[in-house]
């Protein structure tokens, strides 16, 4: 444990939250392949046992001047990893800001320097000398975290972090990637640094591409509710539907119905259905009827035979036939295309699109709770009527296998689309300014790697921008 995580534990050891409650992993994360280094030359050893084994020396340097001078848009972060026997290191990393590579970063780009030509020529393969750089930014961030964070600028620091985090993904070294944003995120908690809410965000997406999938649902309940932490810059019916997401990835039906319902009361109801979604609670809906659609699948298997699932597919049934008199229907899902036997189980007032559509949109979703959102639904069904099951029998076996399959593979691309957090780390590449406040938003060039805050901005850091913009080069 940090010195940052346990002065947070002291202070909030009367709300144990999820968030502190994650493991910590050992440093350096060390893996199975590195566990016995005699597979290795001789003369590599040395270089392998220090990067793995704690023996290694991590130097950083950052200029005073460059330091002070933000406005400049000239600091250069460099970390050196040396073996205690050798006064050259093995590599360098630099952390540049001159060059504006990805709007999300503030116009950071990472660069590697193979200082040590020695050990680098003796490195059998790429994923080798990625493992090196890998395990010297972990260490880095461990160790001098807390010291760039009070000496960095902010936006800077974040940037370097982002842009760590993005080659870590790169080199599929998820559970490293979760590493640095826990260590960020402590690091913030620790020094009351603001948006942490933001960051810790991060982290539960860091964990659903780590395939802990419960434990990032339970990250974005836990930011969503009130007095946790500071501030919500990421809106209620966002993070409930982000826990739906994720808790329908971890097959917790049930947990994932709660969440999207939530999410569905929080956006209200005066907000117009689309197909294909072309508006966020168009697009929660079809999230949770593939959710519904999923559980209908695990309940046919036979994994899931319980009273709370029965429930829950029993539901989806009288919803499917709601939204169908409602003329709410899409053929990207099953159920509906059986919807022409289960919505007459609906009772006669709700057999017309105005009533079913009322119903559904002003009352149904806006129930207080999930309970009380089955009462209602089960209300608009006719007395003594049953359903048969909308999905045939499966092998569980085959579903659970495809299911995992399913749910790795989605939430790998999406932490790599930076659907759900790219948003808050925009920084104008002309003044960097930190998108700060809701109020203040960024606009991108359309080559899409930088944005600003305002027009005078674009202006100034037009010759600079100039030189990488793909944009103007077509035009040239």
């Amino acid at each position: 444990m940090t010195p940052e995580l346990a002065e947070i534990t002291v202070r909030n050891n009367s709300q144990r939250t999820k968030y502190l409650a994650l493991e910590r992993g050992r440093l350096p994360p060390i893996s199975a392949k590195y566990e016995d280094l005699s597979q290795f030359d001789e003369e590599i050893r040395p270089v392998l046992e220090a990067f793995f084994n704690g023996e290694l020396i991590v130097k950083w340097s950052c200029g005073a001047n460059q330091i002070t001078d933000v406005l400049g848009g000239s600091i250069t972060l460099s970390i050196e990893g040396y073996i205690p026997s050798d006064p050259v290191p093995v590599k360098t990393i630099f952390f540049n800001e001159e060059t504006a590579i990805h709007r999300a970063t503030g116009g950071i780009m990472m660069s590697i320097v193979h200082d040590n030509r020695k050990f680098d020529r003796l490195l059998k393969d790429e994923e080798e000398g990625a493992a090196i750089e890998v395990v010297m930014l972990l260490r880095f961030f461990r160790e001098a975290g807390g010291m760039m964070a009070d000496i960095l600028p902010k936006e800077y620091f974040i940037g370097v972090v982002f842009v760590a985090t993005q080659r870590f993904q790169q080199l599929k070294r998820y559970k490293d990637s979760l590493d640095i944003w826990l260590t960020f995120s402590d690091i913030c908690l620790g020094n009351s640094l603001k948006y942490v809410d933001r960051f810790i965000l991060k982290v539960a997406d860091e964990l659903q591409a780590n395939k802990m999938y419960k434990e990032g649902a339970n990250l974005y309940v836990e930011l969503a509710t009130d007095g946790v932490y500071t501030g919500q810059y990421v809106p209620k019916a966002v993070l409930h539907s982000y826990a739906g997401q994720a808790f329908a990835r971890a097959m917790d039906y049930v947990s994932s119905e709660r969440e999207y319902i939530a999410s569905l009361r929080e956006y209200g109801p005066n907000w117009e259905w689309t197909d294909p979604p072309q508006n966020d609670p168009s697009n929660v809906l079809w999230q949770m009827m593939g959710m519904y659609c999923k559980a209908g699948e695990a309940f046919a298997t036979g994994l899931f035979t319980d009273k709370a699932n029965k429930r829950l597919n029993d539901a989806c049934v009288v919803l499917t036939g709601l939204l169908t008199w409602a003329g709410c229907m899409t053929p990207n899902y099953p159920q509906f295309g059986q919807a022409h036997v289960v919505k007459e189980a609906l009772k006669p007032q709700f057999r017309q699109r105005q009533a079913a559509f009322d119903a559904v949109f002003r009352d149904v979703f806006m129930a207080p709770d999930v309970t009380e959102y089955h009462n209602r639904l089960n209300s608009c069904r006719l007395s003594g009527a049953t359903f048969d099951p909308l999905w045939l029998d499966g092998s569980e076996a085959m579903f659970v296998k495809e299911q995992k399959r399913l749910s790795k593979q989605s939430a790998r691309t999406w932490i790599q689309d930076r659907s759900g957090t790219g948003i808050f780390i925009q920084i104008c590449a002309g003044c960097k300014t930190f998108e700060n406040d809701r109020s203040l938003k960024m606009k991108q060039c359309p080559c899409k790697t930088v944005s600003y805050c305002s027009e005078a901005c674009q202006r100034d850091h037009w010759p600079i921008h100039k030189k990488s913009c793909a944009i103007h080069a077509k035009k040239k």
